[in-house]
């Protein structure tokens, strides 16, 4: 499974909050989850406007959690409120705009008066000063809901393997189910840009034949008795010109940024297969996902 990145986001008086929730999240969810906390993660760089930097942090991370701590007060409407610093709402909502409500979090402190805009969006309360365990193992069972969940419009690979699913796993197995032999393997390599000589390399490691099944073009391998057959996804190239286009607008090439995202997007491509692979009975048994 493709590890999620969860950021932390608090005013700079709080920050020893943000401290306890990592540690507990590192404790719970480091099978699968990498927390950063906003000060001294790397997302605030040197030469870098803070909203560029937000915005694509926001992209970045597959969750966000903000701690709304009793920073200032407000008069409003002749009453006294406490209330959190600008800054925090103003990041939580950026994510809730790019995540959605269900991967965007407010550990919210009792004393606090958050907008009612917040109506709806997923906030843990806590008493006293900083939060208790119950209130933290609350954010880990919220984050273990979509643990095994992936959003269409988050990552592209996500659209990506759901096209490649729909469009050439289930018509082809659809025919090898009928024939009564032989699995399929889709072969994932770790880089798109050796796509073509992976294809090419393991025709020729494999000794197999192109073929016809349902209208599309499959490898086919014959040992004796034994018949399977094999993809590499030729759309995977087209992440290339996907990742590139949600770069920030101002950026241009491949550095190692890019590295990292495309690295994550073929990760992510795989769990989103198998997902969707385990939900057939008919396929689930038949189809093999493998990284070259």
């Amino acid at each position: 499974m493709m590890r999620r990145r969860l950021f932390i986001g608090s005013s700079g008086e709080h920050v020893h909050i943000c401290e306890m929730i990592r540690t507990h999240l590192d404790a719970k969810c480091s099978g699968w989850l990498d927390v950063e906390i906003w000060k001294g993660s790397g997302v605030f760089t040197l030469n870098e406007g803070t909203l560029g930097m937000l915005v694509q942090a926001a992209k970045d991370f597959d969750y966000g959690v903000f701690v709304a701590a009793p920073d200032d007060r407000l008069f409003k409407r002749g009453r006294k409120l406490k209330v959190t610093r600008d800054n925090v709402l103003f990041e939580a909502g950026l994510f809730m705009g790019s995540l959605g409500l269900n991967r965007t979090f407010v550990l919210a402190s009792s004393k606090v008066s958050l907008p009612s805009d917040f109506n709806g969006v997923t906030v843990i309360m806590y008493n006293g000063r900083v939060p208790a365990d119950d209130n933290l193992d609350k954010l880990t069972e919220a984050l273990a809901k979509t643990k095994s969940c992936y959003r269409l419009d988050h990552l592209p690979s996500t659209s990506l393997a759901y096209g490649y699913y729909e469009g050439f796993i289930k018509p082809v197995l659809s025919t090898i189910v009928n024939e009564g032999v032989g699995d399929f393997s889709v072969y994932v390599p770790q880089k798109v840009t050796e796509l073509h000589e992976r294809i090419q390399r393991h025709q020729s490691d494999t000794g197999s034949t192109v073929i016809w099944k349902n209208q599309r073009l499959v490898q086919r391998v014959q040992t004796e008795d034994v018949v399977n057959y094999w993809d590499i996804p030729r759309c995977l190239r087209t992440l290339e010109g996907l990742v590139g286009y949600s770069k920030h607008k101002t950026e241009i090439g491949k550095d190692t940024d890019w590295n990292l995202w495309m690295a994550r997007e073929l990760e992510n491509f795989c769990d989103v297969l198998q997902v969707l692979i385990e939900s057939d009975s008919l396929y689930d048994k038949k189809v093999h996902i493998v990284r070259l």
